[in-house]
């Protein structure tokens, strides 16, 4: 498992916690206005999980910016940014003086949450996917390079063997001229082989050739001669 596929299942964990963590404040602000909690015990509650929330949603943010996931990274950006500033301005607690008169701005601040968290959550959920679907693929394609590359490598050795047979010498006629002047009619003229001048250097590169050959299990150089039909 990669990085990222496991930052994306921390990130799915946490998501769902903080959605969990929105919705419960969302009650608690619910039963502030139904009269069921008074303004001191709510913000006692509420205000332990103010800084852990936007610690984590920080830490989310950098370990994105970190592992090069920009669009996770910028799908947290407003979130942290709205943390940040109530930060500077000292707003990021609930004040049990002030709580009835900003109650209709902090339940509509965290159902926004609650909403952001939930696009978040599904969005982890289909980033973990893709990714451990890719890393599963991945190495089928390493083996398919792979493969091409010892594909592609055994058919330049193949030429380059080829090239050293083609050093060898031709089949000609014995006698060039009376082919040439009379071609004869009871079939094609006796062959006898003449070398190249590079023979010799070609069959010491054979000779080496199939040496190495013989170190491998495929016998590659062996075949290629026996289907040019050099050895015959």
């Amino acid at each position: 498992m990669s990085l990222v596929a496991f930052l994306y299942i921390l990130a799915l964990i946490m998501s769902g916690v903080l959605l969990f963590g929105a919705v419960y404040f969302v009650i608690m602000l619910t039963d502030l206005e139904c009269d069921y909690i008074n303004p001191i015990d709510l913000a006692n509650n509420l205000n332990t999980y103010v800084m852990p929330e936007m610690a984590a949603q920080m830490f989310l943010f950098v370990t994105f910016l970190l592992v090069g996931e920009w669009m996770s990274m910028l799908l947290n950006l407003p979130l942290v940014a709205w943390n940040i500033l109530k930060v500077v301005n000292a707003r990021q607690f609930y004040d049990a003086t002030e709580v009835f008169r900003t109650l209709p701005k902090h339940k509509r601040e965290n159902f926004v949450k609650v909403a952001f968290y939930l696009v978040c959550f599904f969005y982890y959920l289909y980033s973990m996917i893709i990714t451990l679907v890719n890393e599963s693929t991945t190495p089928d394609h390493q083996h398919e390079e792979d493969d091409a590359a010892v594909s592609e490598e055994i058919a330049r050795y193949r030429n380059i063997v080829l090239s050293a047979c083609s050093s060898l010498g031709n089949m000609l006629p014995k006698d060039v001229a009376a082919t040439l002047s009379s071609p004869a009619k009871d079939g094609p003229p006796p062959m006898h082989y003449v070398p190249s001048k590079d023979c010799l250097g070609s069959l010491k590169d054979i000779k080496r050739y199939i040496q190495l050959d013989e170190q491998g299990e495929g016998k590659l150089v062996l075949q290629w001669l026996g289907e040019w039909s050099i050895l015959e």
